[in-house]
Order: C-alpha cells, then structure tokens, then sequence
C-alpha cells in the first residue's frame, strides 16, 4: 500500500507532468500556425484549449472544454503531418533534449490511475524550470537479516506442513506386560494380625482396618480410639519394621483425606508397572490434560497422570541407581507418543551424554542433544527471548495464554506475519549439578526467571539431578518449582532438601518414588512406569521415519558461537571430506554470488544447517573466508 506521503509525491508529479504536456501543446500550435495553413482551423482550436488551460489554473482542470466540441477536429492526414513535424523537430535537437517523464518510477510510487492510457513521452530543450522532487525513505534490510526472517518463517511453515503426514506412534513400539503375579491372602492376613498384636503388645487403642495392595507397596489403614495420638502409634515405626522383618516402613500420620494412619511395607511379590498398560487406561485415553505424562501408580493400584501445563515445572532428584533416568523416559515417552513436531518442541540437555542421546533424531526437537554444559546458559537465555517473544504476540491479539491464543478465532484485521498456533516448548535438563558448577549463577537466574513466567506462553521445564544438595537445589530454584518427584536418596537431609520432609530416605530404589503434586502438603508414593531401551529405541525410530529432525537455525546459530575452542581462541576444525562435491559447490555459489553465510549456503544446497556450518567452518579454515564480523558478515578471498 501506498502511505500518504507517496500519493502527495505522485500528484505532485502528475501536475508537473501535465503541466509540461500542456507547454508543449501550446507551442507545438504556435509553430504549425505559420508552417501548415491546411490545418489552420485545428490548430487554433488546439491553442484556444491551451491558452483556455493556462489561463483557468488547476481549478478548472476537470472541467470540459466546451469549445472543442465546437471546433473541428483535424483530419487523419493533418495528424499525420504534425507528427512527422514532431519527428523532425526531435532529430534536430536530441541532442540537447532529456527526458522529463519517470519521476514516479524512481520514485519507485505506484502509477496513479489518472496516467492510464500512458501519456505520450515527448523531448524537449532543457529549460531553466527546476522540478522538486519529493524523498521518500525506504529501509532496506540486509542480507542476514532478510536470511534469518525467511529462515524462521520457514522453519515454522516446514514443521506445520511436514505435521501434516507425521503419524502419532502406536502402542506397538511398547513391550507387552508379564502376567500379573497376586499377593497371597495368607501374607495379607499374617500381616494384619502382626500388626495389631504390636499395638496391643504397647496398650495402644488402634484397629487395623485393611490392607491394599499397589504393584510394589502394600499400604495397612490402622484406625485410633478417640483421644488416642497419632503420634504414638508413629514412634512405633522401628518396632513394627522388626516385626515384619521389613527392612523399612514409611508411616502416613494420618493419611491424606482419611481417618487412618498408613503403614506402608514392601510387597512380597512386586509387579513392574509396564508403560503399555498405563496408556491403555481410562485416566490416560480420557485425559484433559493439556500436556499429559504418565508416572506410575499408586499403592491403590491406580494409574496417575501428571500435566505438565498445571505444574508447570518439575524437579527430578534421587541417587544413582534409583530409577531417575528411567522416569525422565517415561515422560518423553508421553509426549513423543501425543504430540505432533508441530504441537511440540523439545530442547535436552544430556551433560552424562549417553542418557539422552537415543533421541537425537526425533523430528520434535529445536536442536541437537546438547552434551556440553557451558552451552546450557546461552540456551536458556533463548528461551527467555522466546518467551517475550511469545508474550508479545499474544498481547497484540488479546490472548492471555497459550490455549487461548491456539483456539482464537483470526480477525480480518489481524497482522498476517501473526503464527496460527504455537507449540508447546519442552526443556529437559538430565544433570543439573554439572551445570551449576560452571554457571551456577547464571543457570540459577535463568531458570527462575523461566519458571516464573514462562506457563502462560507454552514453554515447561524438567529439571533432575542425582546429587540433591543446597548448592545444586538452590531456594531459588525450589521456590520455584512446587512439582517434585524425590526417589531413594541416602539421608534425610537429602530427603528435607528435596521435599522439605524426611521419607525418601526409607524407600526401595528401582522405581519406587515419592510424588508432590502441584499445591499438595504431601507426598504421594508411586511405582514408576518401567519403559525399556529398545522400547524407546523403537520409538525414536518410528517418530523419525516419515519426518527428519529439522533444528531451528537460529539456535544451531547460537551453539555454533558457543562452541569450545581451542588454544589461541580458534574454532576447532570440523572433519569433511576433502573430495566433497558439496564443497565445490559451495565455492562457486560464493564466487558466483558474493555470500558466504550459513543459512544462505543451506538454502542453496538445500542441506542441513549441521552439514552447512561444516562447509562454512571448512571454507573458513582454507581461507576462502574470514572469520564471522561482529554483524555476522564475512569476508569472501574469491576472485
């Protein structure tokens, strides 16, 4: 469109074109008068319109010239005569003639509709009239910056296209469950009656109520008289674990919402909780939850489901050996088996390297499996950018949260650079403590500054770490992360630090977990869902068959900036192949077109941004290119 500085240029132009025209006319009449006597009756009607014109101004410009109508018109043979004379007027003095037509177009201003036909181009001696041309500024973009914004545009289309074929992986990639193996009433009875004979033994007034059994806890519900403490019977702890010869219990005084208190003790024949199973549950196939993730089950034997856009972040912490890797599959098991790449998007970060590393090829994720924890405060302050990014479109469309802003109906009026939809955004952290121990202070503030403010725009964080401690799980990071999954750690101060109570200590590793809800006082216990390696191996690869991982190039762009270096602050040299005629043709795309930046040689090869950052770094190391300039411009040593 046109702004309205344009169009006053453009009629600014058009009366000074019209003007000229009118010149010519009179004059041109003037000296036909004495050199063609044939057409004297056209050329003075012709000199009476123009004198009319010049003499009327611009206020009658518009109007009809009654005394045309009452002139005649010259003849076909007359026009044919006067445009011969025309001709031979320009040969005589073309070479001092220029032409005094084309302003709009340098302009570069839309041709005004009043010009259609075209007005016929005419030469003339220059004269000593000056006509003011009016600026008209126009912001010109680089060449990186035109690159990035064709590259996230994209980058977003490709993922909503490519979605479109990707197919959501079925149950088949998970390994059927073994045969259900059932507590014996006999244990369940002989548990019971050892129970309260204990209680008696100490004149405690308490009845034992029942017992349930989960897939690895059994839970005994002990009801008190009235005036009886709950207290005393939980300083019998160590009396009842000596009794049953169970090498621990955890006490529930009282359990949540009844009016029992809970003796949980380990079953004699645990079950693994299959991952399979638990998707075919009712709680998972009728879930609303907007990020869903399975987790296990409880001692009732019941399967729970966490959302993730309710927590809306969560904290993982146990020993080594304790099931905590095995649960951070199940939850990315969960999304990879729900979402499309275009409803979700990923970021790991894997510093033990081999925990992580199966998913590298899932479509779902921004960039590679990030290995190395010195990248990790780079990466997050991304994030945040993104998440301001996000607000601000939201705010421009009167959302106020992610859904909201996915389900909105697009206005006319709406801008259309404006995405459809944004996915949700997924950030995993395997090992917190390598982290902070290279940038506690910055990965500190970071992921406070996430968890604070990030729920409303879609993006979530899981963070874990085997080494529960207050330097690595700081107040700050704490505070802000209420959800928290705490297996057996070896102390109850590891136990207070995770959850602000003792109990993770007495549990029994491989699974066994205790879980806080979002806003809960408590912690519930749960068996984690068991999903094996080549469970998740098949999964991967069935997500990758149809859609190849498509990374984002603005983060591979910062992973780039961000990678070690060498002695005197060099890039490390990536390997390729000398003979590589992917190399060759980068060389004559740069001789050829004078750019050499990595999104430009990705689009002209239509390769990877991985594979095009390599040709660039090899280029680089040749000396065919400089090194990267500040506005990530480059030198190019091409003739």
């Amino acid at each position: 469109m046109v702004n309205k500085e344009d169009k006053e240029a453009a009629k600014k132009v058009f009366r000074t074109v019209k003007g000229l025209v009118k010149n010519f006319f009179s004059n041109d009449v003037r000296s036909n008068q004495a050199t063609s006597p044939s057409s004297s009756k056209a050329q003075e009607a012709l000199a009476e319109v123009a004198n009319s014109t010049e003499d009327t101004g611009e206020k009658q410009e518009n109007k009809p010239s009654e005394s045309v109508a009452q002139k005649k018109l010259p003849s076909y043979s007359e026009l044919i005569q006067n445009y011969r004379d025309r001709q031979e007027n320009y040969a005589q003095h073309s070479d001092q003639a220029q032409v005094v037509i084309s302003h709009y177009r340098q302009l570069m201003l839309e041709k005004p509709q009043l010009m259609a036909p075209d007005p016929t181009i005419s030469l003339e001696t220059v004269t000593n009239e000056v006509i003011e041309e009016t600026p008209v500024d126009i912001e010109v973009a680089t060449e990186e910056s035109l690159d990035e914004e064709v590259l996230v545009n994209e980058h977003l289309s490709k993922r909503e296209s490519d979605s479109l074929n990707y197919k959501v992986p079925d149950l088949s990639c998970f390994i059927n469950s073994e045969d259900y193996v059932h507590t014996p009433e006999e244990w369940k009875q002989g548990t019971m009656e050892t129970i309260q004979d204990t209680l008696d033994s100490f004149r405690i007034d308490a009845v034992v109520q029942q017992l349930t059994c989960g897939p690895r806890i059994a839970r005994i519900d002990v009801r008190p008289a009235p005036g009886v403490k709950v207290s005393d019977i939980a300083r019998l702890n160590n009396n009842f674990a000596m009794e049953l010869h169970s090498p621990s219990i955890r006490i529930l005084a009282p359990v949540p919402g009844q009016p029992y208190v809970g003796l949980e003790i380990p079953s004699p024949n645990p079950n693994p909780v299959a991952i399979r199973d638990l998707f075919t549950t009712s709680t998972w196939t009728q879930s609303n939850a907007a990020l869903p993730l399975v987790l296990g089950r409880n001692t009732s034997g019941e399967a729970i489901i966490l959302d993730l856009a309710r927590a809306p972040h969560l904290l993982i912490a146990g020993s080594t050996g304790s099931g905590k890797s095995v649960c951070i599959n199940t939850i990315l098991a969960s999304l990879l088996s729900k979402f499309s790449p275009a409803e979700l998007e990923l970021i790991l970060v894997d510093p033990k390297v081999v925990e992580l590393s199966v998913y590298g090829t899932v479509p779902h994720l921004l960039m590679p499996v990030v290995n190395d924890p010195k990248k990790v405060p780079a990466i997050l302050q991304w994030v945040i950018d993104e998440m301001k990014r996000r607000y601000a479109v939201l705010a421009s469309v009167g959302s106020r949260n992610i859904a909201a802003f996915n389900s909105r109906k697009i206005k006319e009026d709406e801008d259309p650079n404006t995405p459809q939809r944004y996915p949700y955004m997924v950030i995993v952290i395997d090992e917190l403590a390598d982290i902070m121990m290279n940038a506690g202070n910055e990965t500190e503030t970071y992921l406070a500054q996430i968890a604070q403010l990030s729920r409303a725009v879609g993006i979530h964080t899981i963070i874990a770490t085997q080494r529960p401690s207050v330097d690595v799980l700081t107040g700050i990071i704490k505070a802000n992360y209420p959800t928290r999954i705490a297996f057996k750690v070896s102390s109850q101060i590891d136990s207070r630090v995770i959850l602000d109570t003792k109990g993770a200590e007495s549990l029994l590793g491989q699974g066994d977990m205790l879980f806080r809800a979002p806003g809960g006082a408590t912690s519930e216990r749960l068996q984690g869902a068991l999903v094996r390696d080549e469970e998740i191996e098949d999964l991967v690869k069935e997500c990758s068959s149809v859609i190849q991982a498509d990374f984002d190039n603005e983060l591979a762009q910062l992973l780039m900036r961000q990678a070690p270096k060498e002695k005197e602050g060099t890039l490390e040299p990536l390997e390729i192949d000398e003979d590589d005629s992917l190399l060759q043709q980068a060389i004559e795309i740069i001789r050829h077109d004078r750019k050499s930046s990595i999104s430009y040689i990705q689009r002209r090869l239509r390769i990877g941004y991985n594979r095009a950052a390599s040709i660039v770094e090899e280029l680089e190391s040749r000396g065919i290119l400089g090194p990267q300039k500040p506005g990530g411009k480059r030198e190019i040593f091409l003739d």
